[in-house]
């Protein structure tokens, strides 16, 4: 049986509309499952870059689980945290619309890469934060709350980063000045409130962590930051080490990798 033919894809499904950008998501059911759990992807691409079309996890489905795929604000249009904002929407959506589209939504894991990978990191970080909740779409009324994060190589800490890789977070056109608008060192509140490290409390989900040793983009140190915090708050988390691992590796997609993503989902879903 090919794939096709167990895969339900819903593409170009929006989810909310911010200014004059129409905001959408891909969903992806198995066929030969009963309202399946439902996971959230959100793509990487330096936050400039990207679709919700580069879904890496969509090998889950033959697992029974369902994923949506989300697109979020790109720095070209606009800035952080409209990025959240519309991660946060993508959330309430999914739960609103979850008996109608045919998932569950009692827990929910959310994922992503590099880019997407830090967006998850922040949804996971920030529970109840109102702050960074914003009032995109037709279903405030739901909860943007997830129940864990799958983090592959995503950015963390962006204190540490100006110290460890300036050049992605000091020139104008640098991937973090252009998140954020601003230098970090311009306005440290802004460059904290988006990094995850700096988020972390007694809300925080569980972590499970990806991280390439070679990976020259996202240093190892980024993890690292995030996991001393989790640490520190007593949030559990598991972290993997791709040996010789580039950004973005598509190894971290294949087996053995896929044994601690479907272990993960088994705990959180099965809690």
């Amino acid at each position: 049986m090919n794939q096709a033919s167990t895969i339900k894809s819903v593409t170009d499904i929006q989810f909310a509309q911010a200014g004059d950008v129409p905001l959408l998501l891909d969903l992806h059911l198995p066929v030969s499952a009963d309202l399946p759990e439902l996971v959230v992807w959100l793509h990487g691409g330096g936050w400039r870059g990207g679709d919700k079309a580069d879904c890496r996890v969509k090998y889950l489905v033959e697992h029974g689980y369902a994923v949506a795929s989300v697109n979020y604000r790109l720095t070209d249009e606009a800035c952080f945290p409209a990025q959240i904002h519309d991660c946060k929407a993508a959330i309430r959506y999914l739960r609103g619309q979850a008996k109608a589209l045919g998932y569950r939504v009692d827990k929910l894991v959310v994922t992503g890469g590099s880019a997407g990978a830090h967006l998850a990191s922040l949804l996971g970080t920030t529970n109840g934060d109102e702050a960074l909740e914003g009032t995109l779409g037709d279903h405030l009324d739901q909860s943007s709350d997830v129940d864990g994060v799958m983090n592959f190589y995503g950015p963390q800490d962006f204190i540490l980063r100006a110290k460890t890789q300036p050049e992605k977070v000091f020139p104008p056109n640098s991937i973090v000045h252009k998140l954020l608008g601003c230098r970090v060192d311009e306005n440290e509140a802004l460059a904290k409130q988006a990094s995850p490290a700096w988020q972390v409390d007694e809300k925080t989900v569980p972590f499970l962590i990806f991280q390439g040793d070679a990976d020259p983009q996202v240093l190892p140190d980024q993890q690292e930051s995030l996991m001393t915090a989790l640490a520190e708050h007593g949030i559990a988390h598991r972290y993997f080490i791709g040996p010789g691992f580039v950004h973005s590796d598509m190894r971290f997609y294949d087996a053995p990798y896929r044994e601690p993503v479907l272990a993960f989902l088994d705990e959180i879903y099965g809690a």
